[in-house]
């Protein structure tokens, strides 16, 4: 203890909102995988696009795509400078993992 500080221990402390706020947790990512998976690579694709983020990269990216095949779990990340050059982006993904997989994409979810 401080010598010369007065403390009352006679009471709780008054509780502090932003204090209560900042000790908040998240949920934790659930260990087993929810829902069903697709049968196939390719079946379904989940596409996330994020952005424009808080802070310019180096390069000038501000947007971040995602795309997510539901059946592998691959992910792939596309940087991107504008919003609207996602479409561009997806076509050439399309492109080249049908190629690869010599597979047809089925559905696309959109996050």
């Amino acid at each position: 203890m401080v010598k010369g500080m007065h403390v009352n221990l006679t009471s709780a402390p008054p509780k502090c909102q932003s204090c209560i706020l900042g000790k908040d947790t998240k949920t934790p990512v659930p260990k087993i995988r929810e829902g069903v998976r697709a049968k196939g690579v390719l079946d379904v694709v989940y596409i996330n696009l994020t952005g424009p983020q808080s802070v310019q990269s180096a390069s000038g990216f501000n947007y971040v795509m995602n795309i997510i095949d539901n059946a592998s779990l691959y992910v792939h990340t596309a940087l991107l400078p504008l919003k609207s050059a996602a479409i561009k982006a997806l076509k050439e993904w399309v492109l080249l993992a049908e190629r690869e997989t010599g597979k047809t994409v089925g559905s696309f979810n959109i996050n």
